[in-house]
């Protein structure tokens, strides 16, 4: 297994200005000498927190279940209140997702099954980067590049919170 943690910001060339957040922790099969190149599908996994803190329990644990099923998983450490505020969470998660499409090739990922997943108030920003990929802010940061390539394939909203 490959684990490495990857800064977004510094992936993007943005500042990072006080964001705590914006890492993401990659968890891969890598490919083993000699062998042939498998294509796998890609877990975000977005942990809740209430916007407040990131459960490492909807983190890792999570991850290494995606992982075992035959998937390239990947755990978003996002900012929290109350240092940051909208819109830092949804950059985070957008930046994310085009990290994911943009490094597909070179990480052995199939580029049309890229899902995320998310718990409470991450179930909210997965919801958010599935429906609102073209959210101002993620249009202002990233262009057109936001409508073709921040939202997930496929979705799983675990309790999330859309009331």
């Amino acid at each position: 297994m490959i684990v490495e943690t990857i800064d977004l910001y510094a992936y993007f060339g943005m500042p990072r200005g006080g964001a705590k957040g914006g890492y993401l922790t990659a968890y891969r099969h890598g490919r083993p000498p000699m062998l042939e190149r498998k294509i796998r599908p890609a877990m975000l996994v977005i942990p809740g927190g209430a916007y407040l803190f990131v459960s490492d329990s909807e983190m890792e644990p999570v991850a290494l279940r995606f992982f075992a099923a035959g998937y390239d998983a990947f755990a978003l450490n996002y900012s929290v209140a109350p240092e940051e505020h909208y819109p830092a969470q949804i950059l985070q998660a957008g930046m994310a997702m085009l990290y994911l499409r943009r490094e597909a090739a070179s990480l052995d990922l199939d580029g049309g099954r890229i899902a995320a997943v998310g718990f409470s108030a991450g179930g909210h920003l997965c919801g958010c980067i599935s429906l609102l990929w073209d959210d101002p802010a993620l249009v202002s940061a990233f262009g057109e590049e936001a409508c073709s390539g921040i939202r997930p394939d496929a979705a799983i909203l675990s309790y999330p919170v859309v009331t």
